[in-house]
């Protein structure tokens, strides 16, 4: 889960071929409103372009509570990604809030590849 701004980010990059729930807690701008109805859309952060219908699977984005779950399908590898959440309340409140990831442009992820060349050193 991830906490605490409006503007979130992963914290590691997602692979191309992976399809990931974010779930984001927004419990702090809430307050004691709970949320109405949540809009997702998706920009690609370089160019502006909108990729709500590439990166996003609609049917799949949620909400409960105080969290909000987008659910990222897909990107471009080596791209940048902004979600935008535009939160309205059972008190009519208006919030936006934003997601941004990074799509991996490799096949295995850093980590492993990390993990992976410390094994090779070590033997």
């Amino acid at each position: 889960m991830i906490e605490g701004k409006r503007l979130f980010n992963l914290p590691e990059e997602k692979p191309a071929f992976s399809q990931w729930f974010a779930t984001l807690d927004i419990t702090d701008f809430l307050g004691t409103e709970s949320i109405q109805s949540v809009a997702f859309s998706a920009i690609r952060e370089s160019t502006g372009e909108d990729v709500s219908t590439v990166v996003l699977d609609q049917a799949k984005c949620t909400f409960s509570g105080a969290y909000i779950k987008p659910f990222i399908r897909s990107g471009r590898p080596g791209a940048t990604y902004l979600v935008e959440m535009r939160v309205i309340t059972v008190e009519s409140t208006q919030e936006v809030f934003w997601l941004r990831f990074d799509v991996a442009d490799y096949w295995l992820s850093r980590r492993f590849t990390m993990a992976f060349d410390a094994i090779l050193e070590s033997a």
